[in-house]
């Protein structure tokens, strides 16, 4: 099947890494593609490991709003909107089971839920994300933590972040979604919870096939599915080295530092710069 401007109806992007820039922002180059593309009809949706409510102010410069498919599709939501199309948590006996595993020291849990951010001790990342994307937390008891419905973990970790991973695969592989999302993170979505079913899922309601009419972008290992499935899977430049590696046959374009998803977008659709959203 020959993949071309003609026949892609949606464009699913990743966001840090991808489409925000390193300071965390959607350049007003890269805003102005998305929405000269949007209003010709192409159906755009942001996935990210990121709640829902922990995006809505980068969107701000975006001129119309998106499907959000947060924590790695576990909630979505459109922007500045609270309720939720899908909200997929983990059987609770797993979700206790995996807070219990976690409970040893030198690991940190983040709880994600409808609600937001949960934490039963305050680090010193915690507190500078929080500030640096105006993103609260609650603070809780950990007995607290083992009553919620959550959408994901995040566990940051001091030991080796591959062994623990290698762990967690070993006891609930056949119960969760794992993933290693950074040298010393790992996060955690319920069985069957990716962003390609959760691209799959909102796409089909659309009449759009994720395989045949979509163009997907990201950088982290979150990504391989969406990347994989899509009809066109494009990884950036400055995208995790194991990323590429297994993917079959990767594209790549510039990074995020270089407003990549835009150029690519340029290209791929022939776009004239000339007009309202040059």
């Amino acid at each position: 099947m020959i993949v071309n401007g003609n026949t892609i109806k949606a464009i699913v992007t990743d966001l840090d890494g991808t489409l925000l820039d390193p300071a965390g922002e959607i350049t007003d180059y890269t805003s102005c593609i998305l929405t000269r593309l949007y209003v010709s009809g192409i159906e755009v949706i942001l996935t990210t490991g990121r709640h829902p409510r922990n995006v809505f102010q980068q969107l701000k410069p975006l001129d119309f709003s998106p499907t959000i498919l947060g924590c790695n599709g576990a909630l979505e939501a459109q922007t500045n909107e609270l309720a939720y199309a899908q909200n997929i948590t983990f059987p609770h006996s797993t979700y206790q089971q995996l807070l219990r595993f976690l409970s040893g020291p030198n690991t940190h849990v983040s709880v994600f839920d409808t609600d937001g951010w949960h934490v039963s001790e305050v680090s010193h990342n915690v507190s500078a994300y929080s500030s640096k994307f105006q993103f609260p937390y609650f603070l809780h008891r950990p007995k607290h933590l083992l009553s919620l419905r959550a959408n994901k973990l995040l566990v940051s970790t001091s030991h080796d972040a591959k062994e623990v991973e290698r762990k967690l695969r070993s006891l609930f592989e056949n119960e969760c979604e794992i993933t290693l999302s950074a040298d010393h993170s790992i996060e955690i979505s319920p069985k069957y919870v990716t962003k390609a079913t959760a691209a799959d899922r909102h796409l089909s309601l659309k009449g759009i096939d994720l395989e045949k009419e979509t163009i997907a972008f990201g950088d982290g290992m979150s990504d391989e599915s969406i990347l994989k499935t899509a009809a066109l899977g494009i990884v950036m430049q400055n995208a995790m080295s194991d990323l590429p590696r297994r993917l079959p046959n990767p594209l790549f374009t510039q990074s995020n530092a270089n407003d990549g998803v835009a150029k690519f977008l340029i290209k791929f659709f022939n776009l004239s710069l000339k007009g309202s959203y040059a």
